[in-house]
């Protein structure tokens, strides 16, 4: 029995459609998607591909693009990052989907060398390309030490890793319409997390192209850098809760954040990053968990809130009939009664 990609690829021949559709979501950073169209545009011997550029309801109005054949530009509503890329697979039309983050800026052969890792891995239905860090600031070099310690520690000796990051991640489109793999709109950050604990539901991990070169330009300041982590925390925490209720483990054990953490350590001594952007990155890193943590906090401080009206509101209740409810008693106490319902499945 072929596997769904083998299937895939032999029914491609004869097919009308571009090998590739390139995806780029964006809500008024046309200044970053300017130059990531660019560098789309301007490959190495690629193979014929399609770029989708998704307007997700911008305020700012869109430059002028250049008029190619194989450029579309979408327009909708603002409805958040995870709706315009599911736009951009109604819209794709290509065999392998390529997202790509309107900050990135794809090295000149990337596309060629995606091309050609697609083809010698003909099993493997999901790619992860090799996202890095820009070299020229300090947030750059720590975003791409963290980055690379990320990279070289989560990926398996089979080459697949438990990673994705939608800076530049691929996957074949026959895959995704049979499956139904989609973003997830509930999401508002973390989207590729999710999308992560999908393919691992689905028993798919995204192969790392190591050849297939991203540059991610965070372009922010040092305190914004680390505040973002923090700022975020919250919208990434129920997405957490999102994937925990499907039952997957996405994070990474304590042995791998321990080798990730020492990775960034050996590479800080190199002149390429510096302890300086090591000290960034930690800081980034340690902002992130104290948010995620207050997040946490208070979740479950919402939880015992929310029995606690309960529990009010049936004492008041109770004084009318002269049946006082008891907070042990799930029946008598709704937030109770729905965990345990929650427990029971």
């Amino acid at each position: 029995m072929p596997s769904p990609r083998v299937a895939a690829s032999e029914n491609w021949h004869g097919k009308t459609g571009p090998f590739l559709s390139v995806i780029v979501p964006v809500y008024n950073d046309w200044d970053k998607v300017t130059h990531c169209i660019s560098s789309i545009l301007n490959q190495k011997q690629p193979p014929s591909f399609e770029v989708i550029v998704v307007d997700d309801g911008s305020t700012h109005e869109a430059p002028r693009f250049p008029e190619v054949s194989n450029l579309t530009l979408v327009r909708e509503n603002h409805m958040g990052v995870s709706h315009a890329r599911n736009r951009g697979i109604e819209v794709a039309r290509g065999e392998l989907l390529l997202f790509v983050d309107s900050d990135c800026v794809l090295k000149p052969n990337c596309l060629c060398e995606l091309e050609r890792t697609f083809r010698e891995r003909p099993q493997q239905l999901a790619f992860q390309l090799h996202i890095v860090g820009e070299n020229s600031t300090m947030v750059g070099r720590a975003e791409w030490l963290n980055l690379h310690a990320i990279q070289s520690v989560l990926t398996d000796h089979d080459g697949c890793i438990r990673w994705l990051n939608t800076a530049g991640f691929a996957v074949v489109r026959s895959f995704v319409l049979s499956t139904g793999l989609r973003f997830e709109p509930r999401a508002i950050r973390a989207q590729d997390t999710y999308l992560l604990s999908e393919l691992i539901r689905k028993g798919h991990l995204p192969y790392l192209a190591t050849n297939c070169v991203v540059d991610h330009c965070v372009g922010l300041g040092i305190t914004e850098y680390i505040y973002k982590s923090f700022r975020t925390a919250f919208a990434t925490q129920r997405t957490y809760t999102l994937i925990q209720s499907n039952g997957v483990r996405v994070h990474a054990t304590a042995e791998q954040r321990l080798r990730i953490f020492k990775a960034m350590i050996a590479n800080a001594n190199g002149r390429q990053f510096g302890l300086s952007a090591f000290l960034v990155a930690i800081c980034r890193y340690a902002s992130g968990k104290m948010g995620l943590i207050i997040a946490r906090r208070l979740r479950c401080g919402q939880g015992r809130m929310a029995r606690g009206f309960d529990f009010a509101r049936g004492v008041t209740n109770g004084l009318h009939d002269g049946n006082l409810p008891s907070l042990d008693n799930p029946a008598q106490c709704p937030a109770r009664e729905r965990q345990a319902n929650d427990h029971r499945q």
